[in-house]
C-alpha cells in the first residue's frame, strides 16, 4: 500500500512514479506491438497522471511526431523545442509569444524537455511537456524511457536527475488538485447559483455546505479509486456539532478528519485534512478548500 517512503524516483527510477501500487487493484495498460501505437499509449498515460496540457515526441526540426493534449499546444511546443534545446533566447522568446495566444501566460518554467539520442550523427528526438504540476519533469524522464525502449534506442548515461518524488506526494497533489476541480465544477453548477440567491429571512444552512463538500469530495474519490481506496465523508456528528471557528467578521472555517480507507477491507491506510472556509451571511465558499494528506503508520 501507499507509504511515505513507498516510491522514490531519481533517473531511471521515475518510472516507478507511475506503478500503481496494490497489485490487486492494478489497471491493465493499453499495450501495442506496433511502435506508433506504443509510443502514443505512453504519452497518454504520462499526459494523464502529471496533468500534461500538451506532451509531444519530436525530432530536432521541431516537427511534430506524436502528440496528446491540445493539438495547437502541441504542434507550437514541437516548433519551439530546437529553440529550447539550443538556448536560443530570441527565437525561445518568439515562440513563447506564440504559444501565449493559446496557452496564455506560459512560461519555460512549465515546459520540461528531455532529448531520446538515436543512432545518426545529425538528428534527435525529443519529448516536450507542458504542465503546472511538479511532477513535469518526472513524467516527461518516464516517458522518454518508455519510448526510448519501444524504438530500442540505447540508453543514456548522461541524463540525471535529483529530483526526489514519492507516490505518496504524487497522490497528495493529485488530491487537492482534484479538490480544485470539483470547486469550480460545483460553482458553475444550478445548484451553486440556486444556492446564492439570498434568503429573505434566513442564512444558508448546515446542509448546504455539506452538499457542496460532497460534491467536491466526488472528484477526491475519482482519483482514488485508481488505488482500490475511498474517502469517507464528514460523520452524522461532525455534521450537526462541527461549527468551526470565526476566521474574520462573517467568514467561519471549518475542519474535517476524513478517513481514507482501502475499499476491499476498509482498513484505514490514510486521513484527509480538508479545512474550508464558509461566509455565515449568504452562501459563499470563497476560496477552494484546502486539503492535506497524512498517511498512516504502522
Amino acid at each position: 500500500m501507499l507509504s511515505n517512503h513507498d516510491t522514490v524516483s531519481i533517473s531511471a527510477q521515475a518510472a516507478h512514479l507511475f506503478t500503481i501500487p496494490d497489485g490487486e487493484f492494478n489497471r491493465r495498460h493499453k499495450r501495442s506491438g506496433e511502435p506508433g501505437a506504443a509510443v502514443r499509449y505512453q504519452l497518454e498515460r504520462v499526459y494523464d497522471f502529471v496533468s500534461s496540457e500538451a506532451i509531444i515526441l519530436c525530432d530536432s526540426r521541431g516537427q511534430k511526431l506524436k502528440g496528446v493534449g491540445d493539438r495547437q499546444l502541441c504542434t507550437l511546443l514541437s516548433r519551439s523545442v530546437p529553440a529550447i534545446y539550443s538556448g536560443n533566447t530570441d527565437r525561445l522568446s518568439y515562440q513563447l509569444k506564440v504559444m501565449d495566444i493559446v496557452r496564455p501566460d506560459i512560461s519555460c518554467a512549465q515546459i520540461s524537455l528531455l532529448p531520446l539520442p538515436i543512432p545518426h550523427p545529425e538528428k534527435k528526438l525529443f519529448v516536450a511537456s507542458v504542465s503546472d504540476s511538479e511532477f513535469n519533469q518526472a513524467g516527461v524522464l518516464h516517458a522518454t524511457g518508455g519510448i526510448r525502449r519501444i524504438l530500442g534506442v540505447p540508453a543514456s548515461k548522461n541524463i540525471r536527475t535529483s529530483r526526489r518524488i514519492s507516490s505518496a506526494d504524487r497522490l497528495a497533489f493529485d488530491l487537492s488538485r482534484a479538490m480544485n476541480l470539483g470547486y469550480h465544477d460545483f460553482f458553475e453548477s444550478a445548484l451553486a447559483q440556486e444556492l446564492k440567491i439570498p434568503r429573505r429571512f434566513f442564512g444558508p444552512s448546515r446542509k448546504d455546505y455539506h452538499k457542496a463538500l460532497d460534491i467536491m469530495l466526488d472528484r477526491i474519490d475519482q482519483r482514488l479509486e485508481r488505488e482500490g481506496l475511498a474517502c469517507d465523508r464528514p460523520d452524522l456528528r461532525e455534521r450537526l456539532f462541527n461549527r468551526g471557528f470565526i476566521s474574520y467578521e462573517g467568514y467561519r472555517n471549518f475542519l474535517y478528519q476524513l478517513p481514507i480507507r482501502v475499499v476491499a477491507s476498509r482498513r484505514r491506510v490514510a486521513t484527509l485534512h480538508v479545512q474550508m472556509a464558509v461566509y455565515d451571511k449568504h452562501f459563499e465558499i470563497p476560496v477552494p478548500p484546502r486539503t492535506t494528506l497524512e498517511f498512516t503508520t504502522g
